[in-house]
């Protein structure tokens, strides 16, 4: 019995050791790169990406990595809008499928909730530049994406 159990102590530890998973190297830890896209028009249009928090979970406990990242405004200001109709649809499609909440932003921060329906939403319908931020969430954690448009 206690070589039974010396052997499970020795198998746990080595595995403890051996999992790189949960080293100190944020490099190492495993967070899915989760591609976005929006369409408009037609046409396909990639998504900047912001901020994430994400937690991985093991029998040796969990880890979460948040970023500091630039603000989405702060994004927005090297970003190169794209020009829209007043009003036009915006199809929001994410890998997985995450839960979506879109932002509509002023150089103050967060202007207003903006509502969705099956992941679509439509742009103002006064003429500008606007910036959105849409916020994926998944059960392990969100990441953050931005979209600056020119409405015309």
């Amino acid at each position: 019995m206690k070589k039974l159990v010396g052997l499970l102590i020795g198998v746990l530890m080595l595995t403890a050791c051996v999992n790189d998973k949960f080293s100190d190297s944020v490099d190492e830890f495993d967070i899915p790169n989760f591609f976005a896209k929006v369409e408009m028009d037609d046409v396909i249009y990639p998504l900047a990406k912001g901020a994430y928090s994400w937690t991985e979970k093991s029998l040796f406990g969990e880890r979460t990595v948040t970023t500091d990242h630039a603000s989405p405004n702060q994004q927005a200001e090297e970003m190169e809008a794209i020009v829209v109709s007043k009003g036009a649809e915006v199809k929001v499609s994410i890998e997985s499928e995450p839960d979506l909440t879109v932002f509509m932003l002023t150089d103050k921060g967060k202007e207003k909730k903006i509502a969705m329906k099956e992941n679509s939403f439509n742009v103002v319908s006064d003429q500008g530049v606007y910036v959105y931020e849409i916020v994926a969430t998944w059960e392990q954690g969100y990441r953050s994406y931005v979209l600056k448009i020119e409405v015309q």
